[in-house]
């Protein structure tokens, strides 16, 4: 039998002969636990004395002006030379010749007979 009209308003709720609607999707399982990583970066325990500061280390810094960037102090490293360019590619190889030319000494091949004749001089 045809649907009744729906009611004045929008959504209506589906027939009673309609399909149930489908179940939820079950989630995907968890992906299993990453295997324990090594400590790539260990401290000492913190009962041990701090290790004195390297003697080949310079002094730290002296804070920043305010107002943003400072140059360097002139106790700092030159700054580095510039990269020096790569070499050139090696020289390609000869390459063999691919329209060779009839030695000079020949005598010149006769024309062809299907070619029309050559065009007069330009006056």
């Amino acid at each position: 039998p045809p649907l009744p009209p729906a009611p004045p308003g929008g959504y209506s709720p589906p027939p009673p002969s309609a399909p149930p609607p489908l179940p939820p999707a079950t989630p995907p399982p968890p992906p299993p636990p990453l295997p324990p990583q090594p400590d790539f970066n260990p401290r000492p325990p913190p009962s041990s004395p701090p290790s004195a500061p390297s003697p080949s280390l310079p002094p730290p810094l002296p804070p920043a002006p305010p107002g943003g960037y400072s140059p360097p102090p002139p106790s700092a490293p030159p700054p580095l030379p510039p990269a020096t360019p790569p070499p050139p590619p090696p020289p390609l190889p000869p390459q063999p010749d691919f329209n060779p030319r009839p030695p000079p000494s020949s005598p010149p091949s006769a024309p062809s007979p299907s070619l029309p004749p050559p065009l007069p001089p330009a006056p």
